[in-house]
């Protein structure tokens, strides 16, 4: 199923940090040095007071907390460039390659930011932007649950949450994993077949034969 990424606003969850900026531009980091905001010099004509709210994360593959920027409603004359941290506790492998940004709007729906760059060694993911909002990062690709631990012969559901962007609007796409049952076990004689087949129409399956019929 796709639907558009809409959800709440996010509620404070954290320290807000603040600074004044005038002409000559300055930066701000959030009060648990998640995110960076790097104001040039002529973004804003006057002195301006700026702030970053933590705030819970509601954006669909979601990472860490959100950020809300005030003050809201402002247009600054350059872009600012958004800096977001990552640690490997939130990211494994390769996975860092599949995170973006995105802003909510008023309507409460996630807009993604169409360019954006990862630096895997600083660890960071930034954009530019050039309005103040909620912001947060996230994962374009997530699977639930990432991990689990399973009892010989238990199985588990899971699915595939996949963000993709139409213009600048999110949709989040799930695909639930096929449930793969092919009944009871059966003893055959030689010279004997049998007919396996793994349900689920439309899928292809890999047997551990190397072959996919």
């Amino acid at each position: 199923a796709t639907r558009p990424v809409i959800t709440d606003v996010g509620k404070p969850d954290g320290t807000k940090t603040s600074i004044k900026i005038n002409r000559e531009g300055s930066s701000l980091k959030s009060s648990d040095g998640m995110i960076e905001l790097r104001i040039p010099e002529g973004a804003v004509p006057k002195n301006t007071t700026i702030s970053i709210q933590p705030i819970t994360n509601l954006m669909a593959n979601g990472n860490g907390k959100a950020y809300r920027l005030e003050p809201s409603g402002i247009q600054f004359k350059k872009p600012l460039q958004l800096i977001f941290h990552y640690d490997e506790a939130e990211i494994k492998d390769s996975m860092q390659l599949l995170m973006s940004i995105a802003m909510q709007n008023e309507k409460g729906q996630w807009m993604s930011i169409k360019k954006i760059s990862l630096d895997t060694v600083k660890k960071t993911i930034s954009g530019n932007i050039n309005h103040f909002s909620d912001w947060a990062n996230f994962m374009k690709i997530k699977l639930y649950p990432f991990e689990s631990r399973l009892k010989v012969k238990k199985t588990m559901p899971l699915a595939i949450d996949i963000i993709t962007s139409e213009d600048d609007e999110l949709v989040v796409t799930v695909h639930p994993l096929p449930v793969v049952n092919l009944g009871e076990d059966v003893t055959l004689c030689d010279g004997q077949t049998i007919t396996l087949d793994a349900g689920n129409a439309g899928s292809d399956f890999l047997w551990n034969t190397s072959s996919v019929s």
